[in-house]
């Protein structure tokens, strides 16, 4: 894969995205060390079109043609997010387990006295994938795909409220006929993630930050290796009670080489804008929150196979401690 020197001379945005509904933030931290979290239980509603390599929309399993239109879908899920934290009170150190944008996130934390801290962990997700997407005229079969992820991060870097990360993530198929079928297409691999963060400005009740990242897929089928940016901004506004926090991200994706299913070089564009509103100690209810979440994803494909747009809204009830 073609190697980039990447030169940050952006600002933008961190906006942990989905994770950010409720984020690490919202939970408490203990002043002489001990047992600190929340959790988040509610609903939500997902409104938009999945790209027809989406596995997830039962509505796509059967298609006719490579370049249809996916079908609309409305959505109904649950939502439940935690996080639990023990910090022990002389070392400083922190180790959390948390379900956020992973299910399941183990980390470590260490604070390294002005210098920050130091994060390390490891997460592991999985999902149902097509095992041949280019399929058409029959039910295509699905097979599991699992992400392996590990991280190291340095936080408040000299107490600047700098912060930057690096991401490893391991990817398996149980069952690539597509990558069987033709090598270009097999989706086993890795991929790295650098990423680094900064508030802009921070006053009592405003704070803007910004976070840019730069991603590098290698894979074993040569048409699915990319190099991906990402920009955003995010404001935060503190009210008494209530916290409103407005984000919006760019995501651009250039892969290498040709797709033999399309005879084009795939070139992806992703937007993300979006608002959370926590209302604090509700009706005077003291460590309880409320939150409400909006946001619209599309991906814009030069390959329309991978287009897809998402109207996301979620309502959830939280308890801190």
């Amino acid at each position: 894969m073609l190697k980039h020197t990447i030169i940050l001379t952006v600002v933008a945005v961190t906006l942990m995205a989905i994770t950010l509904f409720f984020g690490y933030a919202n939970a408490k931290e203990p002043d002489e060390g001990g047992l600190s979290g929340f959790i988040a239980i509610g609903g939500g509603v997902d409104i938009g079109k999945s790209s027809l390599d989406d596995a997830s929309d039962d509505d796509n399993d059967l298609i006719y043609s490579l370049s249809q239109s996916a079908k609309s879908e409305t959505r109904f899920e649950a939502v439940l997010y935690g996080e639990l934290t023990y910090t022990l009170a002389e070392s400083g150190t922190s180790f959390t387990l948390s379900s956020m944008e992973n299910p399941i996130e183990l980390s470590v934390s260490q604070k390294i006295g002005s210098f920050g801290s130091i994060s390390l962990g490891a997460a592991y997700n999985e999902e149902e994938v097509y095992a041949d997407p280019f399929q058409t005229g029959v039910v295509r079969g699905k097979t599991d795909m699992s992400a392996k992820i590990f991280s190291i991060d340095l936080d408040d870097i000299m107490e600047t409220g700098i912060w930057v990360g690096y991401t490893h993530e391991i990817i398996d198929l149980d069952n690539d006929l597509a990558g069987l079928r033709n090598a270009d297409l097999r989706r086993e691999g890795k991929v790295h993630t650098i990423s680094a963060g900064a508030p802009i400005f921070s006053t009592e009740a405003h704070e803007l930050s910004a976070m840019l990242s730069y991603t590098d897929g290698s894979f074993e089928g040569k048409s699915n290796d990319y190099c991906g940016y990402a920009l955003g901004l995010s404001h935060t506004y503190t009210a008494g009670q209530w916290e409103l926090e407005t984000f919006a991200e760019a995501v651009l994706r250039d892969y290498d080489n040709s797709h033999p299913e399309f005879s084009k070089t795939r070139e992806d564009r992703e937007y993300t804008v979006g608002s959370i509103v926590t209302w604090f100690d509700p009706f005077g209810m003291t460590d309880y929150f409320i939150a409400g979440m909006a946001a619209y994803t599309a991906v814009d494909s030069n390959i329309k196979f991978y287009d897809e747009s998402h109207a996301v809204m979620e309502l959830a009830v939280g308890y801190r401690f």
